[in-house]
Parts: structure tokens; C-alpha cells; sequence
């Protein structure tokens, strides 16, 4: 027997395997690898004898993952900056990220952004392109995975505030 798993266009795993070690007289398993993300995969499987393969046939299946809260990164306390930029863990499974930043004239940003976007390599950056003003400001942040689930709400207040110069 052969399977083959994946998700939007990625293999996750293609393999050929005895079926007298993983079936039974009349069902057959295997274990998925470890860490798939949240998602929609497909699932593919055909039968293979000394006479080549069988026809394929497939089924679709969708991991949920709940994200945990999101990891901000910097700023943190006092920043000189007047255009800080935002910085957070990412989270592969995560497709999208809320962003609130209120400071001392209300909020400044209450917005989605796709991953895809914001982030690179293990973080997500969200650059200011205004100036700060002085003062006190705090933001918080959630997310949602690709399998649409939410996760909880994180924030981070900057006590010393971001204090221009």
C-alpha cells in the first residue's frame, strides 16, 4: 500500500508501506507524523502488488489546532523610538493576527493582518509609519489558526510608555 498526505501542495509524508504490519483482515492504519499545523490536508492511498498500483482514491481531513496566547517580543518598557516597530513570536499554525494599540489619544490600531504579511523566519514585524508621541501605550494581540480556531487574547502594557524625544 501507498500513502500520501498533504497540504496545499506540500508532502507531509509519501510512503510505501507493508500492509501485513499495518492492517488487520479488513482495516488498515497509520500514524501521521508529528507537528502537522492546523489546516485542510488530503489524503491519498492506492494499493500496489507484484502487477503495479491500484487506482487512487482520496479524503480530505482538517487538523485544529488552537493557537496559545501570542508571545510579544519588543517593544518592551521605555522606547526612544517615535516609530517603534512591533514585534511578536510567530506561530505557524497561525493564519492571521489581531493587533490593538491604544495610547494616549485612544486607539491607534485595531486591525487584522495575514501572517503571510508580517512575518519572516520565526518573528512578525508590524513597522509604524507615523511618529509617536509621548506617553503611555499599550497593545495587545490574538490570532486564529488555519483551521479557524481563535486563540486567547495576549497583552503587554509598556508602563514607562514610548517617550519621544
Amino acid at each position: 500500500m501507498m500513502y500520501r498526505c498533504g497540504q496545499r501542495r506540500v508532502n507531509a509524508l509519501s510512503q510505501i508501506v507493508n500492509a501485513s504490519s499495518n492492517c488487520t483482515v479488513s482495516i488498515c492504519s497509520l500514524n501521521m507524523p508529528a507537528g502537522l499545523y492546523a489546516g485542510s490536508y488530503t489524503w491519498w492511498i492506492a494499493g500496489k502488488n507484484a502487477n503495479g498500483y491500484g487506482p487512487w482514491t482520496s479524503m480530505n481531513f482538517v487538523v485544529h489546532v488552537v493557537p496559545g496566547a501570542v508571545q510579544h517580543l519588543s517593544p518592551i518598557g521605555a522606547v526612544a523610538n517615535r516609530r517603534p516597530t512591533l514585534t511578536w513570536q510567530r506561530d505557524l499554525s497561525v493564519s492571521w493576527y489581531g493587533l490593538w494599540l491604544d495610547g494616549p489619544r485612544g486607539n491607534l490600531i485595531s486591525q487584522w493582518y495575514e501572517a503571510s504579511n508580517v512575518c519572516a523566519g520565526s518573528t512578525c514585524t508590524l513597522p509604524f509609519n507615523s511618529d509617536l508621541q509621548g506617553g503611555l501605550y499599550s497593545w495587545w494581540m490574538s490570532s486564529v489558526s488555519y483551521s479557524g480556531e481563535s486563540g486567547p487574547v495576549g497583552w503587554h502594557y509598556l508602563y514607562s510608555g514610548f517617550c519621544s524625544r
